[in-house]
């Protein structure tokens, strides 16, 4: 699931997505996959989650340039 916002603090269009932490893990950036300390802590958190029973979700999210945002239009025109 998936939210597409212009932040109005800074002006930046932003996705904010929240979803399974395996799906959500795999899309992250290499920067966020190489700070290992985050990464431990995030999957220690996950794993003692699931050891007690609770269902997790993850939330990213990114900023998007003017192409990146022309290609979303596009693709949400086509789907309408």
């Amino acid at each position: 699931m998936s939210i597409l916002v212009t932040d109005p603090t800074d002006g930046l269009v932003k996705l904010y997505i929240k979803g399974a932490d395996s799906i959500i893990l795999e899309r992250l950036s290499e920067e966020c996959k190489e700070d290992t300390k985050m990464m431990d802590r995030v999957k220690l958190f996950l794993d003692e989650s699931s050891t007690k029973g609770f269902r997790t979700l993850l939330m990213g999210m990114k900023i998007l340039d003017e192409s990146e945002l022309k290609e979303f239009k596009e693709l949400l025109n086509i789907a309408e």
